[in-house]
């Protein structure tokens, strides 16, 4: 996944479809106005690691993954983050209290896959 350069890559616009009864995009997935449900804020992008660990139990990973708050992002939301598109993958993770302090940062973390149109 390519980052976008400069303070843009902080906030970003979210869209979300109508979805029919086998969950497809009704008139397809276009990006308008009449889609647009939002923004999110504050957006930490996910570190890379130097192998795949995101398939394991025991280790947390953000890899390919954002950090926002704002929306609550669904799976196959658009989000438009300077000029370039995402489609998100899954739901939300990590999004409540540390199970330790109980400090609720209200960031929620998301998979994100590069469109390219």
């Amino acid at each position: 996944m390519t980052l976008p350069l400069g303070n843009d890559r902080r906030n970003g616009k979210v869209y979300r479809f109508q979805r029919d009864s086998r969950g497809d995009p009704i008139g397809g997935a276009v990006i308008s106005d009449a889609n647009l449900i939002g923004d999110v804020h504050g957006i930490v992008w996910g570190g890379a690691a130097p192998q795949r660990v995101r398939g394991r139990q025991d280790v947390a990973s953000t890899e390919g993954m954002i950090g926002c708050t704002g929306v609550t992002l669904k799976h196959g939301d658009r989000l438009v983050i300077a000029g370039q598109k995402y489609a998100v993958v899954g739901d939300p993770q990590y999004a409540y209290p540390n199970l330790f302090s109980q400090t609720d940062t209200g960031y929620q973390w998301v998979e994100l896959e590069s469109m390219i149109s």
